[in-house]
């Protein structure tokens, strides 16, 4: 096989599999894990501060449409709920002792929108 037929022959192969997009949302040039910061923790809570730096995005052909696998990077699961889209999730696992009470808050400090992703159905 010529050289130009392998450079052809890897283009193909690259452009079948897909390449990943880094969605940067803080600026951040290279996919990077989330961070995990506790900010506080003793016998009244823990409180964590958690920061995704963004998302990768890999085209999936599916007949005529065109999807998106969106995925965090690390080690971290899609949603699989059938018919619904595979977003990525984030779960940690905390020691709760057994006579705690449970609750959870969400304070959003900052958002970022990306546009145009049709998200891969699962």
């Amino acid at each position: 096989m010529s050289g130009k037929s392998v450079v052809i022959a890897l283009l193909l192969i690259g452009a079948a599999v897909g390449v990943a997009e880094w969605l940067s949302a803080d600026g951040t040039p290279v996919p990077t894990n989330p961070t995990v910061t506790i900010l506080s923790n003793d016998n009244t809570g823990t409180v964590l501060d958690v920061t995704v730096h963004g998302v990768s995005k890999e085209p999936r052909v599916v007949g005529d449409s065109t999807y998106y696998e969106v995925s965090i990077p690390g080690d971290f699961a899609a949603n699989l709920d059938v018919g619904k889209p595979e977003v990525p999730k984030l779960s940690h696992l905390l020691g709760i002792p057994d006579s705690a009470q449970v609750s959870v808050s969400l304070q959003p400090l900052d958002n970022a929108f990306f546009d145009s992703i049709l998200c891969y159905p699962y």
